[in-house]
């Protein structure tokens, strides 16, 4: 289970209480299925707007890996920031960002998500790499790790996994 996950299911489960979330960029589902397998507290918003081709393979595979919890998710095709829209300020315990990781569509999507998290939830993603330490075949990513790092609000506790290039903040 990744990092910012991890978070979010403690909290979940000392708490006794069920979280509602977002994760923008879903491909496969994978990550998803993982997280509601061992969340049986979490509904959870899915974001991809699946562009024709490859991505016509990758949607079908989503929406059978995830029918087992049909009554926990909520599928939203459509971009990230049009996605974001939906939802009121203060209305999420978390957004989990995975999809574009250019600069331009990071800071984006950071910036539409953010004012939908409640007090004390948490917003992260994936795909954040520390320059120096950054593996060659990751630096295609570099966009993710300069538009989180210019997109922090004074007063954030950033975190990150060296190992899973997971990055978390409590908003």
């Amino acid at each position: 289970m990744r990092k910012f996950f991890q978070s979010v299911r403690k909290k979940s489960l000392l708490d006794n209480k069920p979280v509602v979330g977002v994760e923008v960029g879903v491909w496969m589902g994978l990550n998803a299925f993982e997280n509601l397998m061992l969340n049986p507290y979490m509904t959870l918003h899915l974001v991809d707007c699946y562009e024709r081709g490859l991505s016509d393979v990758a949607k079908d595979a989503a929406n059978y890996i995830l029918a087992p919890f049909h009554e926990r998710i909520i599928w939203h095709y459509k971009t990230s920031v049009e996605a974001a829209k939906d939802f009121l300020d203060g209305s999420l315990d978390f957004v989990y960002i995975d999809a574009a990781h250019d600069y331009i569509s990071v800071k984006q999507d950071i910036e539409a998500w953010r004012p939908k998290i409640k007090s004390g939830g948490v917003l992260g993603g994936h795909d954040f790499y520390d320059v120096k330490q950054m593996p060659v075949k990751s630096r295609k990513h570099n966009g993710v790790s300069a538009a989180v790092h210019n997109t922090l609000l004074p007063g954030e506790k950033f975190h990150y996994s060296v190992v899973a290039g997971d990055w978390w903040l409590t908003v």
